[in-house]
Formats: C-alpha cells, sequence, structure tokens
C-alpha cells in the first residue's frame, strides 16, 4: 500500500479488516496535524498533545471493527482526539501552560513578548469574563458546560465570551 496514493477510504477499509500497515499510514498521514490542533486549539504542551493523540489511535485501533469507509476517518479522529483533550482537562483540572511562545503557534514576526501580552490581557479582563475565557480556552469546556458550572445560562456565556474578546482586542491593539 503507497502511503501518498491510498485514499481515507481505502485506508479505513483496510484498518477495518485488521491491516495494520494500513493504520501506520494513517497514523504517519494525521500525526501532525492532530497533535497542531491540539495545541492550538487548547494550548496543550507537546507532551500533552502526543499523548492525547496516541490515545486517539489506540482507541481507533480498539474500535477498527466499527469504522465506515464512507464516512470520513479524518472527522472521526478529530472528534476523538477532541473528546480525548476535554477528558484530559477534566481529569487534570487545568492545562500546563508554559511560558514560552511555543505554546501558541504564533504567526511569523510575532514577537516573542505575544503570548505574555496575551495572558496579560486576559488576568486584566473582569472577573466574570476573565472566568469564561479561561473555562473555554484552557479548559476546552463548552459553552453549555460554562453555564452549567457558573450556574449561568449558554446565551450569558456567549454574551460574556463576545465582551471578552472585544475587550481582548482593546486590550491588545493598546499594547501595540
Amino acid at each position: 500500500m503507497r502511503e501518498t496514493t491510498t485514499t481515507d477510504k481505502t485506508l479505513a477499509a483496510a484498518i477495518r479488516d485488521g491491516d495494520s500497515q494500513a493504520f501506520e499510514i494513517l497514523f504517519y498521514r494525521y500525526y501532525g496535524e492532530l497533535k497542531g490542533y491540539l495545541r492550538r486549539k487548547y494550548s496543550m504542551a507537546d507532551d500533552q498533545a502526543r499523548d492525547v493523540v496516541q490515545e486517539g489511535f489506540v482507541r481507533l485501533w480498539e474500535k477498527r471493527s466499527t469504522i465506515d469507509p464512507q464516512r470520513s476517518i479524518r472527522a472521526f479522529l478529530y472528534q476523538v482526539i477532541r473528546n480525548l483533550a476535554i477528558d484530559h482537562f477534566r481529569k487534570n483540572g487545568k492545562v500546563d501552560m508554559t511560558t514560552d511562545s511555543e505554546l501558541l503557534e504564533l504567526p511569523a514576526g510575532s514577537d516573542p513578548e505575544t503570548l505574555q501580552h496575551l495572558r496579560e490581557a486576559i488576568d486584566g479582563l473582569d472577573p466574570p469574563l476573565r472566568d469564561v475565557v479561561r473555562l473555554k480556552w484552557i479548559e476546552g469546556y463548552k459553552y453549555r458546560e460554562i453555564g452549567e458550572k457558573l450556574g449561568i445560562s449558554e446565551r450569558t456565556v456567549e454574551g460574556r465570551m463576545a465582551r471578552a474578546l472585544k475587550r481582548l482586542i482593546e486590550l491588545l491593539k493598546s499594547e501595540n
């Protein structure tokens, strides 16, 4: 099986039938992409993202008999990885935040102080806004879950997030 010409549907069918070579091809095709997704979306440290992605592929292999090759294996992997990331945050209570900019993949030309400015801007938010931002971005909760945790409606969470984003943009612009 050739890695570059094999479609995801072909790989999914082969994995469903227990083909470990197809599984390996799929792993190398999506490992970096999924790890990058976790680091960007959930601000996971590299080792945490690695562990979650590896666990996701273990789950895929364990459930290989249920794979439907007509459905997107990529979408399935993203869903598994996302759920595992949320489980990880719930078990550990928080994500390890590092002080260097490798945690966020900053655009080329960004100075290394950008991450620190973002953290300071978040810390500068009013507590209700700061809580929503931290629960969403750092702990990976959905709006509904944030509402339940804080005892407010999902619409209130959405409103606070919108105000927080507007305020963060203002704060970051004023620092430049």
